[in-house]
């Protein structure tokens, strides 16, 4: 789990279990809404003018994402309350708040469990990557000039195949954004939910 995620749990250090609850409530409806922001903020917006929070809907609003990557991470591998609350262990979250977050996630997680996509449904599977490098040094247009361009391609285990162009510069903007992917799969906090949701 990113910083990211850890840092917008922090409203619930100073909310009340009551309005814990509720934000975990606006987080299952938003997650059934197949996680689209605008509803969950214009939760939050109610939330905060009924309850006359001195927290912004944006810091709420994040609060409601990391919530629901929580919820919706441990409905999927069927987590007990034991369990889900060893996730909300490294958030220190008050005794109250967790068992408010914890109710609602028992009361709402098979409805979770339903909602959210199996990996293997959700998202094509990875089979293998190739490229080619294409250069092409004489056209009618231009003569001595070496023009390159990289084909990408991209099998999947159903038998699919994504190919696709890009120069040199959009590569190494990729590798950059894998790198920076697996770095972020390394770091504390991601590191420490995982350990927590195993």
């Amino acid at each position: 789990m990113s910083a990211l995620v850890a840092d917008d749990l922090t409203p619930l250090l100073t909310l009340s279990s009551s309005t814990a609850s509720a934000l975990t409530s606006i987080a299952v409806a938003y997650i059934q809404s197949s996680f689209s922001l605008p509803p969950a903020t214009a939760a939050c917006k109610e939330l905060i003018s009924s309850m006359s929070l001195g927290v912004s809907h944006q810091v709420l609003s994040g609060c409601v994402r990391a919530l629901a990557k929580l919820l919706a991470e441990s409905a999927k591998r069927g987590h007990s309350g034991q369990f889900f609350r060893r996730a909300l262990a490294p958030f220190a979250l008050p005794e109250p708040v967790v068992k408010a977050v914890e109710a609602v996630y028992l009361e709402s997680r098979q409805l979770i469990f339903e909602t959210v996509p199996s990996e293997s449904t959700s998202t094509r599977q990875y089979a293998d990557f190739s490229y080619r490098l294409d250069v092409a040094v004489n056209t009618r247009a231009i003569s001595n000039t070496a023009a390159v361009a990289y084909t990408l391609r991209v099998d999947t285990a159903d038998g699919g195949t994504v190919e696709f162009q890009s120069d040199a510069a959009m590569v190494r903007r990729m590798k950059e954004e894998v790198e920076r992917a697996i770095e972020e799969e390394k770091g504390t906090h991601s590191q420490r939910f995982q350990r927590y949701m195993n």
